[in-house]
């Protein structure tokens, strides 16, 4: 049962890209066209003009159709993250490197501040794939 719960929720988590990248390319404020505005047929809440910060907003994604405040926002936590994540990795390589010149030669602090480098490491090059890959699809949309 646990194990399809797993599988199940790994699942979800890869697929959730899929549905979000739909809603991220829909913006009912676009602006309307001049030639909307003459004839009257804008349907835009912002038309040319307006002084709220919804619109202003709205206006300043349409002048720069490329900057997604969702992306931004994503991308600036995974660069956090994986910041976060590399300090506490040097400061844990580091401790571990103190403890096993320190550990005056006793096989089993030799061996666990072995194991705390060796996953310190590893946890680091799975941070830095996970940046990767988070900004590779965040450029992509």
């Amino acid at each position: 049962m646990k194990r399809a719960l797993i599988i199940a929720a790994s699942l979800a988590y890869m697929l959730l890209p899929l549905g979000g990248s739909a809603a991220l390319a829909y913006n009912p404020l676009t602006p309307c066209t001049p030639a909307e505005v003459k004839a009257g047929t804008c349907t835009n809440p912002c038309p040319p003009g307006s002084t709220s910060s919804i619109c202003a907003d709205a206006n300043k994604q349409a002048a720069n159709p490329n900057d997604n405040p969702v992306v931004d926002t994503i991308a600036k936590a995974t660069k956090i993250i994986s910041m976060i994540i590399g300090v506490a990795a040097v400061i844990l390589i580091v401790v571990s490197g103190l403890t096993l010149v320190l550990s005056a030669g006793s096989p089993e602090a030799v061996k666990k501040s072995r194991n705390r480098i060796i996953g310190a490491i590893v946890g680091l090059v799975v941070s830095a794939t996970a940046w990767l890959l988070a900004s590779f699809v965040l450029n992509q949309l």
